[in-house]
């Protein structure tokens, strides 16, 4: 039986499974990224940041960003 490597690129960073999380305000934080990886998803996603909050320097911004290494890759 032939396996089919469904892995793709985006730049430099290999994506090893054909599905991205996309981002959704509220709902993907690090504890629901981590157990989408857990769960073969190739590419998590932050929260939706705020551009106005990242030109202000916005804590809350700032924390919403933090990832940990488990989540590799990962995309804001």
């Amino acid at each position: 039986m032939r396996t089919m490597n469904h892995s793709f690129h985006i730049g430099s960073a290999r994506i090893e499974h054909p599905t991205v999380m996309a981002p959704m305000a509220g709902i993907t934080d690090t504890a629901f990224r981590k157990m989408i990886r857990r769960r073969g998803c190739g590419l998590v996603c932050s929260e939706m940041i705020s551009a106005n909050g990242l030109c202000h320097g916005s804590e809350k911004t700032v924390q919403m960003m933090a990832h940990a290494g488990s989540e590799k890759p990962f995309s804001l």
